[in-house]
């Protein structure tokens, strides 16, 4: 049979060819990892979740997953998930006791994310509780950059005629694919089939073997953009009682890419104004950062109100579920049309230090200014203040840019 599966993130093992490395500009290695190193799925909920099914009026294939994230270089908590076929998930529409009652044996009921703006965006960004599993974005210009999934699939079948459940004892990997929702954290540009499949904004799955037996163990490497996916398997099932069938399958609940815990920089015209929205990143996306960047932007902007009676201006943050920010936009450059037919504009870049914001990814920096036209003597005071609030800056280019105490790009001392 054939199946189609959502699989979520992947994990810090795989031995990596630069070819395989296709989500930044530098080639990483990674460890190869075995599938003692995830969990199998525990099949006990599977009659259960069967009898679910069937009391819909579905009698075809299901799987379960374990997944386990590897995020700057730490291993997460192993995640269950379940992945249905199409004509599963179209019975549960309009049945949410039904899908309640799935999640509730085989999905976390929710995940705490301190600070999250869906309301902005709530028709392309899922709430914390409709996910499954959520994984960092991978800071691949930094050590330990790479964040991965590791996920291993048992899938599930019932006996022709009955309502019985048995494990499929082995499958072939037809094809696989992973998709990105369109606009998902904070990134508007474009609604193309190639924008949403690019690999700088999907990442790489890596399915080691085409067929399997038993559990099938899959490596996701993570991009650098945040957003949230989906991932397509068509299998087909070798052995059993349905052997030869074929199916596709999708996760219950979509994984997403994010970095939570920020803040929005709250408005504020009698001390500084708040600018940088584009179509691609409106405002509201972009004035996002953690609680030590937006006090020290507040500090910034009160003493240099106090002495010159001017107001500051703060450009971009972060996007408010962080990761990589802008999609090939050079210094002094405007954003390229990612929608057009020239693919390698879309969220790449030749090296990452030619790319402007390459660190706005983290919520701890920041690009400000004075007034327009300060006079000399603002300006200097301006940049003494900003040292004073910052644990480092720079100028950059026509503005300058802030990074605050938790930045992973301060210089090194040396």
């Amino acid at each position: 049979m054939t199946w189609t599966i959502h699989v979520t993130r992947t994990r810090w093992r795989a031995l990596l060819l630069c070819a395989f490395v296709v989500i930044a500009s530098a080639c990483e290695r990674t460890p190869t990892a075995s599938s003692r190193d995830v969990p199998v799925p525990d099949l006990k909920d599977a009659q259960q979740i069967g009898g679910l099914l069937r009391s819909a009026g579905y009698d075809g294939p299901f799987a379960i997953s374990v997944s386990v994230p590897v995020e700057r270089g730490r291993r997460g908590r192993p995640v269950k998930g379940l992945l249905l076929t199409r004509r599963a998930l179209d019975l549960l529409k309009g049945n949410p006791a039904l899908e309640r009652a799935l999640l509730s044996c085989c999905a976390p009921a929710s995940l705490v994310e301190p600070t999250h703006p869906d309301s902005i965006d709530p028709a392309n960004n899922t709430k914390p509780s409709g996910i499954n599993i959520r994984v960092l974005p991978s800071t691949l210009n930094r050590p330990n950059g790479q964040s991965t999934l590791q996920t291993n699939y048992t899938f599930l079948n019932f006996k022709p005629g009955t309502d019985s459940v048995y494990a499929v004892p082995g499958g072939q990997v037809l094809s696989h694919r992973i998709l990105a929702r369109i606009r998902a954290g904070g990134h508007w540009h474009g609604d193309s089939l190639a924008e949403r499949t690019l690999n700088r904004r999907i990442g790489t799955l890596l399915v080691p073997d085409s067929t399997f037996q038993g559990t099938l163990l899959t490596h996701w490497l993570v991009p650098e953009v945040a957003g949230e996916m989906n991932s397509e398997f068509v299998l087909r099932e070798i052995g059993g009682p349905n052997d030869g069938d074929t199916a596709a399958f999708f996760s219950l609940k979509p994984f997403a890419i994010r970095t939570t815990g920020f803040v929005r920089l709250p408005a504020n015209d009698t001390l500084y104004l708040r600018q940088g929205g584009t179509t691609v990143h409106p405002e509201d996306f972009n004035d996002w950062g953690l609680d030590e960047l937006v006090t020290a932007i507040i500090q910034t902007a009160t003493e240099y109100k106090a002495r010159t009676g001017q107001l500051a201006r703060i450009n971009d943050m972060s996007l408010f579920y962080g990761g990589k920010f802008d999609i090939w936009r050079k210094v002094g450059q405007t954003n390229l049309d990612c929608v057009s037919n020239q693919p390698q504009n879309c969220w790449g870049g030749p090296t990452a230090d030619t790319i402007s914001h390459a660190e706005h990814r983290h919520g701890t920096e920041v690009d400000l200014n004075p007034e327009f036209n300060p006079t000399a003597v603002n300006r200097r005071t301006f940049v003494r203040i900003l040292n004073l609030h910052f644990a480092h800056v720079r100028p950059e280019g026509n503005h300058y840019h802030g990074r605050s105490a938790s930045s992973p790009y301060l210089p090194v001392a040396p």
